[in-house]
Formats: structure tokens, sequence, C-alpha cells
């Protein structure tokens, strides 16, 4: 199956790896084409997880036609600042039916839309999209090491196909049909980290 990745920071190469590792063609998007040269002909990103191979399965573009074209699966894995513009770019190149998975984290800052409800507005039909996120490391990931992430979805079929798409012996990926909720936790984690981080700092306790 090819799947389209869009984005190859450290994430989305990851998950571009991992779609390869499975036995997918995953082509990957990126803005610079040294990114592209670099995977294409080296099977390294010259930019993020540079000491990484990536999987050889993985190819990738510059040229969002060339990357959408024929795709059965798109996985969304830019910075949520871009987010908006990425959907509205993309769009005119998705067959409606293909489900969508977003795994960008944040809250628009104008809107403060969660990055499903961007999609839904920019691409419409919620139930194609789903929400992937989770406690990952990309570099742990390209290592095989065990991880686990979650993949929400208001439409169960869609959270299963992406289930079984980017589960391995060492990617262990979990349903949830609770896509707010889980882009929510996604959003705030980094907000809790640093107010218990400065909690340390000054000294206080566990509580």
């Amino acid at each position: 199956m090819k799947v389209a990745v869009i984005g190859a920071g450290s994430w989305g190469t990851a998950l571009a790896h991992v779609l390869g590792t499975a036995g997918h063609d995953a082509m990957l998007w990126a803005r610079k084409q040294e990114v592209c040269d670099g995977i294409n002909g080296s099977h390294r990103n010259p930019r993020y997880l540079v000491n990484e191979p990536v999987h050889a399965r993985v190819r990738a573009s510059s040229r969002y036609d060339e990357v959408l074209s024929g795709a059965e699966a798109v996985v969304v894995v830019t910075p949520s600042s871009i987010l908006r513009q990425v959907a509205r770019d993309i769009a005119p190149h998705i067959d409606g039916c293909v489900p969508i998975a977003i795994c960008s984290k944040g809250v628009e800052a104008q809107t403060g839309r969660l990055p499903v409800e961007i999609f839904e507005e920019e691409a419409g039909n919620r139930a194609r999209i789903a929400a992937l996120t989770g406690p990952n490391h990309a570099e742990e990931v390209v290592r095989a090491q065990p991880s686990a992430t979650v993949i929400a979805s208001d439409d169960e079929p869609t959270a299963v196909f992406f289930r079984d798409l980017l589960a391995s012996e060492t990617f262990r990926t979990y349903t949830s049909d609770d896509p707010v909720g889980v882009e929510l936790c996604a959003a705030f984690k980094n907000v809790i980290a640093i107010a218990v981080g400065v909690s340390y700092g000054l000294g206080f306790g566990d509580n």
C-alpha cells in the first residue's frame, strides 16, 4: 500500500520508517530538496535522525501531487502552527474517502481549534480523520525499541485501519474513540511538564 507522509522532521521520518518496515511504500513530503536527495540517495535524512538509516521503501519528494497521487492513506506530521495551510494545500490532491492520521500536537492560536477540528474544516469528512499521539521518541522508534501510541477517531473503522497499518512487534498501537481528549492531553502535557520542572527546581516535593 502507498502511504503519504506529510512532514519530514524527526517524527515524520520515524513514522515513514515504521511504514516501510511494515511492508508499505511510504512517500515522504519534505520542504527541502536536500532532505529528498538524502532519503532517495542514501536512505538517510540529512537534517533529522542523521545517524539512523531510513527503510529502503521510503521515498521522498517536495511535490504534493507526486507524494499524494495514488496514496491509500495519509499521515500528517507537521507543526500545528502551519497545519491549516497544509490541510488546504493537500486537500485538492486527496480523494474524499482516503483516511488521514494527524500527528501534530497543539492548539491553533487564533481559533483554539485542535488538529482534528482543523482538518475537518479544511478537508471535510471527520469520519476518515484520526489523531495519533503517544509518549514516543522518534529515535527510539527508528531503532525498534519497544514503543506504544494511541490512534483516536470518532469512527472506529478508521482507528482500526491505522492501528493495523502501523502496528509491528516493537510499535504497539492502541485505539480510542476520543480524539478530542487525546489531542488535549498531547497539547497540554508540556505545560504540565514545565510546571513540574519549576516545582522541582524550587526544591518542592513530589506532591
